[in-house]
Protein backbone atom coordinates (compact mmCIF):
# COMPACT_ATOMS: atom_id res chain seq x y z
CA UNK A 1 0.00 0.00 0.00
CA UNK A 2 2.68 2.59 0.77
CA UNK A 3 4.44 2.35 -2.63
CA UNK A 4 1.18 2.41 -4.10
CA UNK A 5 0.40 5.66 -2.59
CA UNK A 6 3.95 6.95 -3.63
CA UNK A 7 3.29 5.68 -7.33
CA UNK A 8 0.14 7.54 -7.60
CA UNK A 9 2.08 10.77 -6.21
CA UNK A 10 4.23 10.33 -8.76
CA UNK A 11 1.47 9.81 -11.74
CA UNK A 12 -0.05 12.66 -10.40
CA UNK A 13 2.91 15.16 -10.35
CA UNK A 14 3.53 13.73 -14.03
CA UNK A 15 -0.38 14.44 -15.02
CA UNK A 16 -0.09 18.29 -13.33
CA UNK A 17 3.11 18.86 -15.10
CA UNK A 18 2.04 17.79 -18.33
CA UNK A 19 -1.38 20.26 -18.04
CA UNK A 20 1.05 23.04 -17.27
CA UNK A 21 2.36 22.68 -20.81
CA UNK A 22 1.62 25.57 -23.45
CA UNK A 23 0.08 24.55 -26.57
CA UNK A 24 2.72 26.09 -28.53
CA UNK A 25 6.40 25.56 -28.12
CA UNK A 26 7.58 28.84 -25.56
CA UNK A 27 10.99 29.73 -24.49
CA UNK A 28 11.75 28.44 -20.68
CA UNK A 29 12.09 31.06 -18.25
CA UNK A 30 14.31 29.03 -16.35
CA UNK A 31 15.54 29.86 -12.86
CA UNK A 32 16.04 33.62 -11.90
CA UNK A 33 17.44 35.74 -8.77
CA UNK A 34 15.38 36.07 -6.44
CA UNK A 35 13.22 33.32 -7.27
CA UNK A 36 10.99 31.43 -4.50
CA UNK A 37 10.34 27.69 -5.25
CA UNK A 38 7.70 25.75 -3.34
CA UNK A 39 7.73 21.86 -3.81
CA UNK A 40 5.93 18.99 -2.24
CA UNK A 41 7.54 16.00 -2.77
CA UNK A 42 6.76 12.06 -1.80
CA UNK A 43 9.52 10.66 0.05
CA UNK A 44 11.12 7.12 1.08
CA UNK A 45 13.15 7.62 4.19
CA UNK A 46 15.37 4.68 4.44
CA UNK A 47 17.68 4.56 7.80
CA UNK A 48 21.37 3.01 7.30
CA UNK A 49 21.64 2.07 11.07
CA UNK A 50 24.11 0.98 13.10
CA UNK A 51 25.16 0.93 17.01
CA UNK A 52 28.11 0.98 19.58
CA UNK A 53 27.27 -2.19 21.70
CA UNK A 54 24.18 -1.23 24.14
CA UNK A 55 25.55 -0.47 27.79
CA UNK A 56 24.02 -1.92 31.21
CA UNK A 57 24.13 1.90 32.88
CA UNK A 58 24.64 0.39 35.85
CA UNK A 59 27.54 -1.96 35.73
CA UNK A 60 28.84 -0.91 32.09
CA UNK A 61 28.77 -4.58 30.46
CA UNK A 62 28.20 -4.04 26.63
CA UNK A 63 25.11 -6.27 26.28
CA UNK A 64 23.40 -5.76 22.91
CA UNK A 65 23.02 -3.86 19.85
CA UNK A 66 21.11 -1.85 17.85
CA UNK A 67 19.93 -3.52 14.39
CA UNK A 68 17.74 -1.69 12.54
CA UNK A 69 15.09 1.73 12.27
CA UNK A 70 12.31 0.45 9.73
CA UNK A 71 11.86 2.25 6.45
CA UNK A 72 8.77 5.28 6.20
CA UNK A 73 7.21 7.12 3.43
CA UNK A 74 5.84 10.35 3.51
CA UNK A 75 5.47 14.04 2.37
CA UNK A 76 7.60 16.68 2.55
CA UNK A 77 7.59 20.05 2.04
CA UNK A 78 10.40 22.53 1.04
CA UNK A 79 11.29 25.68 -0.13
CA UNK A 80 14.12 26.79 -2.11
CA UNK A 81 15.14 30.85 -2.61
CA UNK A 82 17.69 31.55 -5.66
CA UNK A 83 20.19 33.86 -4.19
CA UNK A 84 21.24 34.03 -8.11
CA UNK A 85 20.55 31.98 -11.31
CA UNK A 86 23.03 29.48 -10.11
CA UNK A 87 22.89 29.21 -6.10
CA UNK A 88 20.11 27.98 -4.09
CA UNK A 89 19.12 27.81 -0.80
CA UNK A 90 16.71 25.12 0.23
CA UNK A 91 14.38 24.49 3.73
CA UNK A 92 13.25 21.35 3.72
CA UNK A 93 11.30 19.49 6.77
CA UNK A 94 8.61 16.32 7.13
CA UNK A 95 8.57 13.99 9.57
CA UNK A 96 8.64 10.27 9.65
CA UNK A 97 7.93 7.22 12.39
CA UNK A 98 10.32 4.39 12.50
CA UNK A 99 10.40 1.23 14.42
CA UNK A 100 13.56 0.08 16.17
CA UNK A 101 14.71 -3.61 16.88
CA UNK A 102 17.76 -5.01 18.80
CA UNK A 103 19.92 -7.73 18.11
CA UNK A 104 21.15 -10.11 20.19
CA UNK A 105 20.59 -13.52 22.41
CA UNK A 106 20.77 -11.57 26.11
CA UNK A 107 18.33 -9.49 25.10
CA UNK A 108 15.02 -10.69 22.96
CA UNK A 109 17.11 -10.54 19.39
CA UNK A 110 15.18 -8.89 16.82
CA UNK A 111 12.59 -8.02 19.58
CA UNK A 112 10.51 -4.57 18.88
CA UNK A 113 12.17 -1.60 21.13
CA UNK A 114 10.01 0.45 20.29
CA UNK A 115 9.19 3.58 17.39
CA UNK A 116 10.42 7.09 17.90
CA UNK A 117 8.88 10.64 15.35
CA UNK A 118 11.29 11.54 13.82
CA UNK A 119 11.25 15.59 12.65
CA UNK A 120 14.61 16.79 10.43
CA UNK A 121 14.39 20.04 9.32
CA UNK A 122 17.61 20.88 6.68
CA UNK A 123 19.18 23.32 5.01
CA UNK A 124 21.13 22.81 1.59
CA UNK A 125 23.18 25.47 -0.22
CA UNK A 126 22.71 24.12 -3.84
CA UNK A 127 24.37 24.87 -7.04
CA UNK A 128 22.71 24.56 -10.51
CA UNK A 129 24.92 24.78 -13.60
CA UNK A 130 21.86 24.68 -15.80
CA UNK A 131 19.44 27.77 -14.71
CA UNK A 132 17.81 28.00 -18.39
CA UNK A 133 17.36 24.51 -19.16
CA UNK A 134 14.21 21.95 -18.91
CA UNK A 135 16.64 19.41 -17.33
CA UNK A 136 18.35 21.70 -14.22
CA UNK A 137 20.41 19.21 -12.38
CA UNK A 138 21.25 20.97 -8.87
CA UNK A 139 23.84 19.35 -6.03
CA UNK A 140 23.71 20.61 -2.46
CA UNK A 141 24.99 20.68 0.68
CA UNK A 142 24.21 21.67 4.02
CA UNK A 143 23.43 21.33 8.08
CA UNK A 144 20.58 18.96 9.44
CA UNK A 145 19.25 19.48 13.14
CA UNK A 146 16.63 16.17 14.00
CA UNK A 147 14.16 16.38 16.85
CA UNK A 148 13.19 12.67 18.15
CA UNK A 149 9.48 13.15 18.85
CA UNK A 150 6.80 10.54 20.56
CA UNK A 151 9.35 7.64 21.99
CA UNK A 152 6.61 4.77 22.43
CA UNK A 153 8.08 1.84 24.16
CA UNK A 154 7.49 -2.06 23.62
CA UNK A 155 5.99 -2.18 26.65
CA UNK A 156 6.22 -6.21 27.10
CA UNK A 157 9.80 -5.70 27.41
CA UNK A 158 11.35 -1.82 27.72
CA UNK A 159 9.99 1.75 28.92
CA UNK A 160 11.81 4.90 29.21
CA UNK A 161 13.23 4.96 25.86
CA UNK A 162 14.61 8.11 24.93
CA UNK A 163 16.83 9.41 21.84
CA UNK A 164 19.03 12.50 21.66
CA UNK A 165 18.32 15.18 19.55
CA UNK A 166 20.92 16.39 17.20
CA UNK A 167 22.67 18.02 14.77
CA UNK A 168 23.88 16.30 11.52
CA UNK A 169 25.36 16.92 8.13
CA UNK A 170 23.28 16.33 4.53
CA UNK A 171 24.35 16.06 0.91
CA UNK A 172 21.73 16.16 -2.09
CA UNK A 173 21.66 15.99 -5.89
CA UNK A 174 18.08 16.33 -8.39
CA UNK A 175 17.12 17.73 -10.83
CA UNK A 176 14.10 19.67 -12.24
CA UNK A 177 12.29 19.74 -15.76
CA UNK A 178 11.22 22.90 -16.28
CA UNK A 179 8.46 24.25 -18.30
CA UNK A 180 7.79 27.43 -19.62
CA UNK A 181 4.65 27.90 -17.28
CA UNK A 182 5.46 28.44 -13.22
CA UNK A 183 5.65 24.41 -12.39
CA UNK A 184 8.17 21.59 -13.03
CA UNK A 185 8.41 17.87 -11.89
CA UNK A 186 11.21 17.27 -9.16
CA UNK A 187 13.58 14.55 -8.21
CA UNK A 188 15.88 14.30 -5.27
CA UNK A 189 17.96 12.01 -3.23
CA UNK A 190 19.79 13.52 -0.10
CA UNK A 191 21.84 11.39 2.31
CA UNK A 192 21.67 12.63 5.90
CA UNK A 193 24.66 11.82 8.06
CA UNK A 194 22.74 11.39 11.62
CA UNK A 195 24.14 9.86 14.65
CA UNK A 196 22.46 10.34 18.51
CA UNK A 197 22.62 8.74 21.29
CA UNK A 198 19.62 6.95 23.20
CA UNK A 199 18.50 5.29 26.21
CA UNK A 200 16.56 2.85 27.54
CA UNK A 201 15.35 0.70 30.44
CA UNK A 202 14.80 -3.21 30.55
CA UNK A 203 13.24 -3.32 33.86
CA UNK A 204 13.19 -1.19 36.70
CA UNK A 205 16.77 -2.07 37.57
CA UNK A 206 18.40 -2.52 34.18
CA UNK A 207 18.93 0.62 32.33
CA UNK A 208 20.88 0.55 28.99
CA UNK A 209 22.93 3.30 26.64
CA UNK A 210 23.11 3.15 23.04
CA UNK A 211 25.95 5.21 22.25
CA UNK A 212 26.44 6.77 18.86
CA UNK A 213 23.69 5.10 16.85
CA UNK A 214 24.02 5.64 13.26
CA UNK A 215 20.17 6.45 11.52
CA UNK A 216 22.23 8.02 8.22
CA UNK A 217 19.35 7.67 6.24
CA UNK A 218 18.91 7.76 2.05
CA UNK A 219 16.01 9.93 1.45
CA UNK A 220 14.78 9.61 -2.16
CA UNK A 221 12.07 12.04 -3.23
CA UNK A 222 9.85 13.08 -6.18
CA UNK A 223 7.45 15.95 -6.55
CA UNK A 224 6.00 19.01 -7.89
CA UNK A 225 7.37 22.55 -7.91
CA UNK A 226 5.66 26.09 -8.44
CA UNK A 227 8.23 28.91 -8.98
CA UNK A 228 6.99 32.54 -8.17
Amino acid sequence: MRFDRFGLLAAAAVCVLLVGLPADAQEIRGKQAGDFNLRMRGISVNPDNGARPVNNAATGAQASTLEKGESARTLEVDVSYFVTPNIALELIAASTRHDLTVGAPSFNNGSSLGSVRILPPTLTLQYHPLPKSTFSPYAGAGLNYTFFLDEQNNANTFNGLRLKDTWGWALQAGFDIQTSTPWSLNFDVKKIFLKTDATVNLNPSTALRVDDVKLDPWVFGAGIGYKF
